[in-house]
């Protein structure tokens, strides 16, 4: 268990990679990990990298252990778009660093207008993030012993327990 004054959990964004790179499309991948990063940001509950930091990092060239060591990440999200004239498919994976697991996967079809203009394709990331973070620490909460877990696991398991239906569960909260 990580003895730290700070319970929240670190996320870091790593910038998505194109599919197919030239010049404008790395670009265009700095600026969805920086709306992606200000959205987490924003988040009181949340500890995130910041995005200078992670500017020449790419998922492909480092694993989630190295991101880790790295960054003290517990968390990462990365992922890949492709851009076909004004549309653009985005992949993002939010993944465990611990575990090296996938805790969530979307793919966002939008436009380039509307990445840009810093519009509502990016919105609900942040929401569905955390929602993954609840339920991966409510899994840890109820198979691994309470002292062999983070703060935050213990802090985000007991939030997650707190919000089901089951008396039980609540009461573990």
């Amino acid at each position: 268990m990580r003895s730290n004054i700070d319970p929240r959990p670190t996320i870091t964004v790593i910038p998505p990679r194109a599919q197919i790179a030239d010049a404008h499309q790395e670009i265009l991948g700095a600026v969805i990990a920086d709306d992606i990063t200000a959205a987490l940001a924003a988040s009181p509950e949340l500890n995130v990298t910041s995005r200078l930091s992670t500017d020449s990092v790419r998922r492909d060239q480092a694993d989630l252990s190295k991101l880790s060591d790295m960054f003290g990440a517990d968390f990462v999200v990365s992922g890949h778009y492709r851009q076909i004239a004004d549309k653009i498919q985005i992949g993002i994976e939010f993944a465990d660093t611990k575990n090296n697991s996938i805790l969530w996967f979307e793919r966002i079809n939008t436009t380039l207008e509307d990445i840009l203009s810093g519009g509502e394709a990016l919105e609900d990331v942040t929401s569905k993030i955390k929602q993954s973070i609840i339920l991966n620490e409510v899994k840890k909460l109820e198979s691994q012993p309470l002292e062999t877990l983070e703060d935050f696991s213990l802090l985000f398991g007991a939030i997650g327990l707190m919000h089901r239906l089951s008396q039980t569960d609540f009461h573990k909260s």
